[in-house]
């Protein structure tokens, strides 16, 4: 099953894959934001400088409006609400853990944290080579 955006075909995942793409986000908003940059999940790019930024954008270099549509989009068994509660989570804790000026930026840090709060809720799918990419 598809959805269409733009004349083009857009996969749709069940949660397992929604929770791997979830995390592969993640990570390369995490990246991104070590060079004190973001970008939407959505390729909203518009939209997210006309709404600025958020809390995702400074945790995981993602906002998080931007998070919610996409994983909804892509989801076909209704778990991208607890996909978002779990990157919800992780952005308050490493938010937390910014907070203290000795703890820093760590950008593997903040991995586990969305890794383990992904994880605590959904199983994502492994690695292979062809489900590489979004």
């Amino acid at each position: 099953m598809a959805w269409r955006r733009r004349g083009k075909e857009v996969p749709r995942r069940g949660a397992r894959e929604l929770a791997r793409l979830a995390v592969r986000l993640c990570r390369a908003g995490l990246l991104l934001r070590v060079s004190g940059r973001c970008a939407a999940a959505d390729g909203g790019e518009r939209r997210h400088r006309r709404l600025g930024h958020d809390v995702g954008c400074e945790t995981l270099g993602i906002p998080l409006y931007s998070l919610e549509p996409a994983l909804t989009r892509w989801n076909t068994v209704g778990a991208a609400g607890l996909l978002c509660e779990a990157l919800g989570e992780a952005a308050r804790e490493i938010a937390a853990a910014h907070a203290d000026p000795s703890r820093g930026i760590d950008p593997e840090r903040d991995f586990e944290a969305v890794l383990y709060a992904v994880q605590s809720r959904l199983t994502p799918a492994p690695e292979t080579e062809e489900g590489r990419g979004p």
